[in-house]
């Protein structure tokens, strides 16, 4: 049995492709070239079950008889509250380094990974933790020395109010899992898209078109993990048939 994808009013509806500057329909841009190895990026607010989603389509791959992996999010020796913009090259760093150094697989998923961190950069900006100059400079650096590293993203939202109550947490808030930093989080995220587009022009990237789907977790989980699965099996046959 072949694995689902996305109907063609789904993907249509779903996946854009960030392309010469401009995020657009798969119609209007050429397909991805073919690859051997897909590296499928997974993005997206804490909580929005990104770790849950990857570890049931690895399962899923394998019964299909798809070689997989996923890269699972590392903590960084740097500490994000002394030095925010260090942490997330770091955390960017440690993906790819971990990325190239296993095994191929026929499809690796990041959890997290290089472009999830221009969300956070974002954020950092947004609440003044780093200045223009900063955000601008980290974040194309990230893009220009591992953006092509990804081939293709998936970026689950959820409010941060969901964010929050999945924590489960009530009077103790943290770095992140607090309402001001998830509300700014959760605006990056939104934009990430065309944040994405827009550096990967400026990086000499644009004329190779990078899929991006937007799912939110805030759905039925029957639709959101259908989702997701499908977004999954259209990528394979997308870069793989």
């Amino acid at each position: 049995m072949a694995l689902q994808t996305l109907s063609s009013q789904n993907s249509k509806d779903l996946i854009k492709l960030a392309y010469r500057g401009n995020l657009t329909h798969m119609s209007k841009s050429p397909l991805p070239k073919k690859l051997d190895n897909l590296h499928l990026e997974i993005s997206g607010m804490p909580k929005s079950y990104k770790t849950t989603l990857i570890l049931s389509n690895v399962a899923n791959l394998s019964i299909h008889r798809v070689s997989s992996w996923f890269v699972q999010e590392r903590a960084s020796e740097i500490n994000k509250r002394k030095d925010p913009l260090l942490y997330s090259i770091s955390l960017a760093d440690l993906a790819t380094k971990t990325l190239l150094t296993k095994k191929s697989h026929r499809v690796t998923f990041l959890d997290r990974g290089i472009y999830d961190q221009l969300a956070f950069l974002t954020t950092f900006y947004k609440l003044g933790i780093i200045n223009k100059r900063k955000l601008t400079i980290a974040s194309n650096f990230l893009v220009e020395l591992y953006g092509d590293k990804s081939h293709s993203i998936i970026i689950c939202y959820c409010t941060p109010q969901t964010s929050l109550k999945r924590e489960g947490l009530r009077r103790k808030r943290g770095y992140v899992m607090n309402d001001l930093f998830l509300s700014a989080l959760s605006d990056s995220y939104k934009n990430l898209p065309e944040t994405i587009t827009k550096l990967r022009n400026e990086a000499g990237l644009g004329n190779i078109p990078l899929p991006i789907v937007e799912l939110n977790s805030n759905w039925s989980w029957k639709e959101y993990s259908s989702l997701f699965g499908k977004t999954v099996g259209s990528y394979h046959k997308l870069f793989t048939h």
